[in-house]
């Protein structure tokens, strides 16, 4: 297209000259080829036959040449564009997109300002449109002179992670160049990428194009490590490639774990760190994105809420979930070749920093259990799921905390991912340990410390290899937390009161009474020292449960 207007502009200019070359100058007197001197009044034209040239332009006959447009009568050339002149609006045009977080709801604003070539800056240009299904937007009959628009959205969305619709609306923003493309997404990166480009143009002084060029990259590397380069107000969290698979990511990413009325702190939070270098800066936000999404974020969930929207599709999302938080813990690739690698969480600033991670030849999964203990097996008819048990002393106990759903249970935060994690959490009527299996007194327990050497070292040697807050250097956790015994004690805390990372909590069937009246029960309680401790509650607390099998 530059090519045609230079071509079309020199040969103008050449036919024009050549009409000066043979004509010859007067005092401002007409001569014989219809040329009058450049010494009119304000000397800024020359008039020849068919043509009139004027300081900035051109005019021959049926065309007008100025520095940035070539006008004949049916188009207009300009720089990178033509606008033909066969419809009854002259650079008439329609522009269509997408709005979403999640998908904005029916009838969100949706603006198209124009912008400056030079500065980016808004003319006062503005047209209107709205949402309808999906984040759809239709925004026509726009005429601009200029090639750069904002398009800005405002409006309440589907939040992918609940399912629900937001409590807050949120507005977001992409800048483009609107002769290159009348369809044009609005999402959170091009959010992130229009305060990087507006700096880098203002500032930097950089062009448009090689200002989204750089912030694109910028923005995915700091996120994932990749030096791809995908164009943001093409992606679509509806889409089935890797470049929607990303967007659908790192909304999941800044939303998690925040309410969503306060996500345009959230957008803004972001926008500002990256905006000034394009780095994504903030390592406590970093390692607490990847704490939650690692252990408490129930992409199945997700997924199964981005499908019920998309007519059962979403794109292939969990593994850049998965990057994100990999590469912020150092775990380093897993694939086949690593297939039962463990590897410890390298980031000291993680809440779960002495959390060590097996390789199940595709993922990293969070890994709990001694490698190096020969642990038995039990299979719960009830439901099918299989323990580990453990053998200490003359005892058989599960060594793991028990899952069994069916007679009603809580998960600590109300979300499924921590009974995941840490099993279900059982109020005391709650409690059915499997046939063959009790819950424990407080003699049994008692045993069982006895056992492992004594209540003051007892906590030392019944903890899990890593999960625990020590709040101490990673590698002593590695020598204090070898769980010899097997018993691999996860600190669950307490449903609906805290102390997860730091304590478990077990009821025990002793109760305690007085006057005839049952108050609660007793608790033994693996703590982040060596000792054990010993707690009691109302019946009515929900904690974690271990059972013991019954003896012959």
């Amino acid at each position: 297209m530059k090519t045609l207007y230079k071509t079309f502009l020199a040969f103008l200019i050449l036919l024009t000259l050549s009409f000066i070359a043979c004509s010859s100058s007067g005092g401002g007197t007409e001569t014989g080829n219809g040329i009058l001197d450049s010494d009119i009044d304000g000397k800024d034209s020359v008039v020849i036959k068919d043509s009139v040239i004027i300081r900035d332009s051109i005019v021959i006959r049926d065309s007008i040449v100025t520095k940035d447009s070539i006008i004949t009568k049916d188009s207009i050339i300009y720089r990178d564009s033509i606008i033909n002149k066969d419809s009854s609006e002259t650079g008439v045009q329609t522009f269509t997109g997408y709005v979403q977080k999640g998908p904005f709801l029916d009838g969100s604003s949706v603006y198209i300002f124009e912008l400056d070539d030079e500065e980016l800056m808004q003319t006062g240009k503005v047209f209107h449109g709205k949402t309808e299904n999906k984040g759809l937007f239709k925004i026509s009959n726009v005429k601009f002179q200029s090639r750069f628009a904002i398009l800005e959205a405002t409006g309440y969305f589907i939040n992918e992670i609940t399912g629900n619709e937001s409590s807050g609306q949120i507005t977001m923003r992409a800048i483009a160049d609107v002769t290159e493309k009348e369809s044009i997404n609005i999402n959170f990166l091009t959010q992130l990428e229009y305060d990087r480009v507006m700096y880098l143009v203002q500032n930097k002084h950089a062009s448009l194009s090689d200002a989204k060029q750089q912030a694109r990259k910028e923005i995915l590397a700091t996120f994932f490590n990749t030096s791809s380069d995908f164009a943001f107000e093409d992606m679509n969290i509806f889409g089935d490639s890797d470049k929607d698979a990303m967007l659908l990511a790192i909304s999941v990413l800044v939303l998690d774990n925040n309410s969503d009325a306060k996500y345009s702190q959230v957008i803004s939070q972001f926008s500002q760190d990256i905006e000034i270098d394009g780095l994504f800066n903030d390592s406590t936000l970093r390692v607490q994105i990847a704490d939650n999404v690692a252990f408490f974020t129930d992409l199945a969930k997700i997924r199964k809420n981005v499908e019920k929207i998309n007519s059962g599709k979403a794109p292939n999302f969990e593994k850049y979930i998965q990057m994100f938080w990999t590469n912020e813990f150092g775990l380093g690739k897993c694939d086949a070749q690593n297939k039962g690698k463990i590897q410890q969480n390298q980031n000291m600033r993680s809440g779960y920093r002495t959390t060590r991670f097996l390789c199940d030849g595709e993922n990293w999964e969070p890994y709990y259990f001694n490698e190096t203990c020969n642990y038995g097996t039990f299979t719960d008819e009830r439901d099918g799921y299989t323990y580990r048990t453990t053998t200490i002393g003359d005892q058989t106990w599960l060594a793991e905390n028990l899952q069994y759903k069916g007679n009603g249970y809580n998960c600590y935060n109300d979300n499924e991912m921590y009974c995941k994690k840490y099993g279900a959490y059982y109020n005391y009527a709650q409690i059915e340990c499997p046939a063959g299996w009790h819950l424990p007194d407080t003699t049994e327990w008692a045993k069982l410390f006895e056992a492992v050497g004594g209540e003051a070292i007892a906590s030392k040697a019944l903890r899990s290899r890593g999960g625990w807050d020590r709040n101490i250097d990673v590698n002593e956790n590695i020598v204090d937390d070898q769980d010899e015994f097997c018993f691999s004690a996860l600190p669950a805390g307490v449903f609906g009161i805290g102390a997860e990372g730091v304590l478990a909590y077990f009821y025990t069937s002793s109760m305690i009474e007085r006057d005839g009246v049952v108050l609660g029960a007793w608790n033994r309680v693996v703590n982040n020292t060596d000792d054990i401790g010993k707690s009691n509650m109302y019946n009515t607390t929900s904690v974690t449960v271990r059972c013991v099998m019954d003896s012959e």
